[in-house]
């Protein structure tokens, strides 16, 4: 034995662990048992106790979570909302009335956004209402009042529908118009080019 630990310690290398040796984890685990070095060393520690009955997610629980995390990341990336179009407006040369741009949709989706009331309420006091409802019956979203209702801060059913308007519904692929001159400016995996080109700008 002291030979095999010489030769490994000469030529560096590390003794290989047979196989039946070695640990394996599930691979829904989202993280390793805590080293018992942590845990105050006793066998039978309240610590070590609590942390034995502790039951470990399931693979459906892991993916939920996994899952609500791909949503959010998403989420925060430059995407075409109802948000971003209400604060666009083309400025093509000889345009009198560039606002609201009108969408045509080729490819649109749905994601989780985290709901925020304060937010919300602080966003209807710098959005366009007309033109904000005339985007969202266009992605097919009709729930929306043609007014916003003065009890708007404490009326969470409309609080509801204006943040999945606002925020949860993406065009990824499509058009924004100008409604004065009909130029297109195209929606690409969810990102406007609102770039002119030479002979347009004024």
């Amino acid at each position: 034995f002291k030979a095999s630990t010489h030769k490994h310690h000469l030529y560096g290398t590390a003794p290989v662990t047979p196989h039946s040796q070695r640990r394996t984890t599930h691979t829904c685990r989202l993280a390793s048992p805590t080293p018992s070095h942590a845990l105050g060393g006793a066998q039978g520690s309240p610590v070590r106790q609590v942390l034995a009955q502790r039951a470990e997610p399931s693979c459906t629980e892991v993916a939920k979570l996994q899952q609500r995390r791909h949503n959010i990341q998403h989420s925060r990336r430059p995407t075409m909302r109802l948000l971003t179009h209400n604060m666009l407006a083309s400025n093509v040369k000889g345009t009198t009335n560039g606002f609201p741009l009108k969408i045509e949709v080729l490819l649109k989706e749905e994601r989780e956004a985290e709901f925020h009331a304060g937010f919300l309420v602080n966003t209807l006091s710098k959005i366009e209402w007309d033109a904000f409802r005339t985007a969202a019956e266009t992605l097919g979203l009709t729930d929306l009042p043609p007014t916003v209702p003065e009890d708007a801060d404490t009326d969470e059913t409309f609080l509801r529908a204006f943040h999945h308007a606002l925020l949860e519904v993406h065009v990824k692929e499509g058009y924004l118009i100008c409604p004065d001159s009909g130029r297109r400016f195209p929606i690409t995996k969810g990102i406007p080019n609102m770039l002119l080109n030479e002979d347009e700008v004024a």
